[in-house]
């Protein structure tokens, strides 16, 4: 059974790590499987994102260059050309790329703001700063990363969830996220940098490359940004959220006298709010977790229906089991923990079931699915456990 009968697709195009490890294109409404930890998981971005940083891939062309020139041009994860060499002159000061801070956002008080840049090394040994400034931030903040082995040299104390991660051909793929201080404008600018210093004399041959460059609001620091989108001008360029459902066939099962839905898979972030796993079209959630990392209720309609299973993690991994007698004595289990019972189980159906998302929006969230299995039927509260359970366990 190919995956085209069980879930159906209204995406938009989409870049994740291929199998190769390097960065693939996906076409819009198919499926964008993702290999980022070396196995295949399908990446569902119910959330969508706009995202910031002009000519993300020509940055030496467009972007302006203080201190510094372009060079040449190198080969993405994607094999396109579209990280630029920047090149510090010999003058003292600072050696940097950047654009207007009329193309970023402006922020409210407490807006986090993840980015995310591709980077490698050039000639010499200096490192590159991913410098977050504006009015919105009190102090400035920086991030120092080697491009050459991808160590995090330094980093101020308002930059959350650093991550950097390898890719083909020396590439080093940097994330962060900040938050705003107060109500202003953001930047994002691009540093030279010769060990921790920003400000030094150039040799007019050191150099870095630099690309893929995003930069989007997210709903809190502890949020990672979604997947890279190319930003060709000075434009922003919204990511539309995906549209992912179980099928008519999927459904008609779980809708049927007996059914058991098994979920398996990792959220992006830990929750924030409520984060719907499994919702339908008019804002009913059949699966989700509420303000915690270690919560997962099932939930048939209007605030009835609820039972919470409070095992486990769901940013490290989840394995939820609802089992659903219509009508009566529904189940849940979260990774293999106690089995809990629905207090309330209205004898109602679903017209539609969304994965990560739900008609009311916000619970939409971001996540991989590693398995999805349906049953017409309703196991033991042992068979539950055993297949509640994170995927590989």
């Amino acid at each position: 059974m190919a995956i085209t009968d069980i879930l159906t697709f209204s995406t938009g195009s989409k870049r994740v790590i291929g199998q190769t490890g390097s960065l693939v294109t996906t076409a819009a409404n198919q499926p964008a499987f993702d290999w980022s930890t070396g196995r295949r998981r399908l990446l569902v971005e119910a959330a969508a994102a706009t995202k910031y940083g002009p000519y993300s891939e020509a940055v030496g062309a467009n972007w302006t260059l203080g201190g510094a020139v372009a060079g040449g041009t190198a080969l993405g994860a994607d094999g396109t050309a579209g990280l630029s060499e920047l090149i510090e002159d010999t003058s003292t000061g600072v050696h940097r790329a950047y654009v207007s801070s009329s193309y970023y956002p402006t922020a409210a008080a407490g807006d986090a703001f993840a980015v995310q840049v591709d980077v490698k090394a050039g000639v010499g040994s200096r490192n590159i700063v991913i410098y977050a400034t504006g009015s919105a931030f009190s102090t400035s903040q920086t991030l120092f990363v080697n491009p050459a082995t991808g160590a995090v040299v330094s980093q101020s104390s308002g930059m959350s969830r650093v991550s950097v991660t390898a890719r083909p051909g020396g590439i080093w793929h940097i994330e962060a996220t900040v938050s705003a201080d107060v109500a202003g404008s953001t930047q994002l600018i691009l540093y030279l940098a010769s060990g921790v210093a920003t400000s030094y004399t150039g040799d007019g041959v050191s150099s870095l490359y630099a690309g893929y460059v995003n930069l989007e609001k997210v709903a809190a620091v502890g949020r990672p940004p979604s997947s890279y989108v190319p930003i060709p001008t000075t434009a922003a360029v919204t990511r539309i959220a995906d549209d992912v459902r179980l099928s008519a066939a999927v459904l008609a099962i779980l809708n049927g006298p007996t059914a058991t839905l098994c979920l398996r898979g990792k959220l992006r972030a830990a929750p924030v709010g409520i984060q719907s796993l499994v919702g339908d079209a008019t804002g009913r959630r059949l699966l989700y977790t509420n303000n915690s990392d270690t919560q997962i209720a099932s939930y048939y309609g209007d605030a009835i229906g609820s039972a919470t299973a409070a095992t486990g993690g769901l940013s490290g991994g989840f394995g939820v089991v609802a089992a659903r007698v219509l009508g009566g004595a529904s189940k849940i289990c979260l990774n293999g923990g106690a089995v809990a019972a629905l207090t309330t189980d209205p004898a109602e159906t679903f017209a539609t079931a969304r994965l990560f998302a739900d008609g009311a929006g916000a619970g939409a969230c971001n996540g991989f699915i590693d398995e999805l299995v349906i049953w017409p039927l309703v196991g033991s509260d042992a068979a539950l456990q055993a297949q509640a359970h994170v995927y590989g366990a």
